[in-house]
This record gives C-alpha cells, structure tokens and sequence, in this order.
C-alpha cells in the first residue's frame, strides 16, 4: 500500500494505512513531512512526489 501526499487526518483514507496492514500488506508514505500516521508506515519516503514516486517505481521494478 503506498499512500502518496496525505495528511493523515481525512477519513476514510486516513484509515486505509491501518487496513492495509491488517490484511498484511507492506505500507509506504510519500511525502513532504511526516503525516500524523507516519508511524503507522513501515517506510517512509520524504521529499517531492514528482521524485520519490519514479524512484520508487523503479526500485520496485528492478526487485530491491
């Protein structure tokens, strides 16, 4: 589950970190800052979306 540019507080998203890893899904936050639920994330990613999202398509396409 990757949750890119959320605050954490606007539900039902803000819940959906929580279900995710419930039903055991690896979870990523991408974001300026660390959101209220960025602890709820087993990685946090920072900076611009425009960058870390190509990035982490990438990593994930090559298997790392």
């Amino acid at each position: 589950f990757i949750a890119v540019g959320t605050s954490g507080l606007v539900y039902p998203a803000a819940g959906f970190v929580r279900t995710a890893r419930a039903a055991g899904a690896t979870t990523v936050e991408v974001n300026l800052e660390a959101s209220d639920t960025a602890g709820l994330f087993h990685t946090q990613r920072r900076g611009p979306a425009t960058e870390q999202v190509p990035a982490l398509v990438e990593e994930l396409l090559a298997g790392r």
